[in-house]
């Protein structure tokens, strides 16, 4: 271990984090330019621009119109969504109220606000990451590193008109209140935390985490809030009758065909190249009928090798998420004895990396929620509270992002490379969780950190 003169940026022997800091470095400097920021500025608002244009043509794959339907039928007219739309969503009822601020409006302003809020909900949620890994002090840098690693995923979810900013920038909040002091603070994380649960189901997966972790106040804030938002702005909004009405439908025409049949009970094309999810890569690699195609160089491959059953298939992948699970659960359980702030931050992380990989549905867009599971693997390589493992986790980096770009490609996205992508950054927030963590002083014991401990 070395020690620099500038002590707010410690530095690993060997390469393992020191070209992590000095492309933090290097990206840095550039807001200071003025044009060049005049030119991201605009290249963004042209972005936000043609993402307007395909929101105004439905069929060039936005999902604006969808989403403002749900808020139509459901808070506007008062129906039962799920019997109405034929293209049933699979989100609670929740949902048609956190997106009313944007279907209530005409279409246009309704569009415009949503483009806009998710292109500021992707800089706002970068900055939150890298203010919560960031110690000793915020980086601009890590952000703008952050924003760039992600960019892919990001974008396309603006340009979709996807919901999942409003996933992103709650967790992402919820990062940083969990990395301050004081228990109204936690109480604040798991507020936002249950609005992210009410809106897609999958991040109640963070109420585990907190229950494990003893999180206290953080655990009661998520539990109050989603009881607010579902029994009480629910009830307000369609009344004790309509709201109890609209979860039994969700519960009967989504929750359980999807647990009986898996996504194809509910949608067109479950295991498209845009599913990422380890149900979608055995489906596509081990069943003829939603085999992947390969189309390179004029050659047309298949990925698939067996026909299996998908009620095998089903089970294998229930068994995964079983496993999954049983591995989270035990790095939140070391976590949570540790408390040192890398573990902890690596601990937040692979609960988002638990989402991804128990949803048998994680698309391509949802994956922009890796921004924070790459701050938490930055901080273990560069901040106070090292992992004692930098070079396999610093080699586990490097192959996460080679797989992330192959995703780029249509090829990448049949042979399920955000998989790969995915659970080498699980492994490699697994090795910071277990491994020993070390102090910028050589030898010195890991101190505990009072803003992470519950009191």
């Amino acid at each position: 271990m070395q020690k620099t003169e500038d002590s707010r940026h410690p530095q690993l022997d060997g390469v393992a984090g020191n070209w992590v800091l000095r492309l933090e470095r290097a990206v840095e400097p550039l807001r200071r330019f003025r044009i060049l920021m005049i030119i991201v500025t605009l290249c963004l608002l042209g972005f936000a621009g043609n993402a307007l244009r395909r929101a105004n043509r439905p069929h060039h794959h936005s999902e604006f119109a969808g989403f403002r339907d749900i808020v139509q039928v459901a808070v506007v007219q008062g129906r039962d969504h799920y019997h109405t739309i034929d293209h049933i969503r699979g989100y609670p009822p929740f949902f048609a109220i956190a997106f009313a601020p944007f279907g209530l409006p005409p279409y246009v302003v309704g569009a415009v606000l949503f483009i806009l809020g998710s292109i500021g909900a992707i800089v706002w949620a970068s900055w939150l990451c890298a203010v919560a890994s960031g110690k000793p002090r915020p980086r601009r840098g890590r952000a703008f590193l952050l924003a760039l690693i992600t960019a892919g995923f990001t974008l396309s979810t603006v340009a979709r008109c996807e919901s999942d900013m409003l996933v992103l920038l709650p967790v992402a909040g919820a990062l940083y209140l969990l990395s301050r002091d004081g228990a109204k603070r936690h109480a604040w994380a798991g507020a936002l935390l249950g609005f992210a649960a009410m809106v897609k189901l999958t991040p109640g997966l963070f109420g585990v985490y907190l229950l494990v972790q003893r999180r206290w106040a953080a655990l009661t804030g998520m539990v109050l809030a989603s009881i607010l938002l579902v029994a009480g702005l629910g009830t307000l909004v369609w009344g004790p009758e309509g709201n109890l009405t609209l979860h039994r439908s969700w519960v009967d025409k989504v929750l359980l065909p999807m647990g009986a049949e898996g996504p194809t009970a509910i949608i067109r094309r479950p295991y498209r190249g845009a599913n990422q999810s380890p149900t979608a890569a055995l489906f596509r690699y081990l069943n003829a009928k939603h085999r992947g195609r390969l189309h390179l160089f004029k050659l047309h491959l298949r990925v698939n090798v067996a026909d299996v059953e998908p009620k095998v298939l089903l089970t294998l992948s229930n068994a995964i998420r079983l496993v999954v699970l049983a591995i989270l659960l035990a790095a939140w359980f070391r976590a949570a004895r540790t408390r040192a702030p890398a573990p902890t931050t690596a601990a937040f992380g692979a609960a988002v990396i638990g989402m991804l990989l128990c949803s048998p549905v994680s698309l391509h867009t949802h994956h922009c929620l890796l921004m924070i599971p790459y701050a938490a693997v930055l901080s273990a390589l560069t901040g106070e509270d090292r992992t004692s493992h930098p070079r396999l986790v610093h080699a586990l980096l490097i192959v996460s992002l080679v797989f992330m770009c192959l995703t780029g490609i249509d090829a990448g996205k049949e042979l399920s490379t955000l998989v790969v992508t995915d659970l080498a950054l699980l492994v490699a927030l697994l090795l910071i969780v277990f491994g020993a963590c070390e102090q910028r002083s050589a030898g010195a014991p890991a101190k505990r950190s009072e803003n992470l401990t519950e009191k």
